[in-house]
């Protein structure tokens, strides 16, 4: 039981830093702005 959840955190954990670098990745991209004249 204690290595099922280990397993688990574990891949709770990997699962949210992938999370987090693929925001960080589309808060960098050019193309995350509002297009110019769209009205946001």
């Amino acid at each position: 039981m204690t290595v099922i959840s280990i397993a688990i955190v574990a891949g709770m954990f990997l699962i949210h830093r992938l999370d987090a670098q693929h925001d960080e990745r589309i808060a960098a991209s050019p193309f995350s702005d509002a297009l110019p004249g769209s009205g946001l």
